[in-house]
């Protein structure tokens, strides 16, 4: 019924003011214009707001939404592992809740949930040898609830981004097939 809008990219670390836009869907058909609804939240966790640029562990650019729930998981640029944070999709303003941390090795840039299969796919990127960097996807499945990297895991490697760019978005339909967007 709704649309949600990560507004949480924290690439310095020292962002107070992150949020998701709930906007409803059916507001979209015959509008222009449509007034989003805004849930203020923060990582229960983060203590530190004084970390170098491309040092943290509080940057994000993917979620799913899954149930009541919005799942964000992080770009973890110090130990290149992601972190899944719960937050209720009704409540305007809370904490974040860690519920587990993943090693990826790299970045990740977007997650997508395919309710059919009960699937999520993480897509991010590497740096490689002489500066290439290189996309991957993680598939995660057979997991229970919400505790999504205690299931089957699966990681595919998509090759350089020199032509594309970074890797930044992927969608997946019920069949999986789906698509990969890069900046470029």
């Amino acid at each position: 019924q709704y649309i949600y809008i990560g507004d949480f990219g924290n690439n310095g670390g020292d962002r107070r003011n992150l949020r998701m836009l709930k906007i409803a869907k059916n507001a979209l058909y015959n509008n222009d214009t449509v007034q989003a609804h805004i849930i203020n939240f923060n990582y229960t966790d983060q203590t530190d707001f004084s970390t170098p640029v491309h040092q943290n562990r509080y940057d994000a650019e993917a979620m799913i939404a899954k149930g009541d729930s919005l799942y964000i998981f992080t770009k973890d640029w110090k130990t290149l592992a992601t972190s899944v944070y719960a937050l209720h999709k009704h409540t305007v303003q809370q904490s974040a809740q860690r519920i587990d941390t993943f090693f990826v090795n790299g970045l990740i840039t977007d997650a997508t949930y395919v309710a059919a299969t009960n699937t999520i796919a993480l897509l991010g990127y590497q740096k490689g040898d002489f500066g290439m960097y290189y996309a991957f996807v993680w598939l995660l499945h057979d997991f229970k609830e919400n505790q999504f990297f205690s299931g089957n895991k699966r990681r595919i490697e998509l090759g350089t981004v020199i032509d594309v760019g970074q890797a930044e978005g992927i969608t997946l339909q019920h069949d999986m097939k789906g698509y990969i967007s890069g900046e470029a």
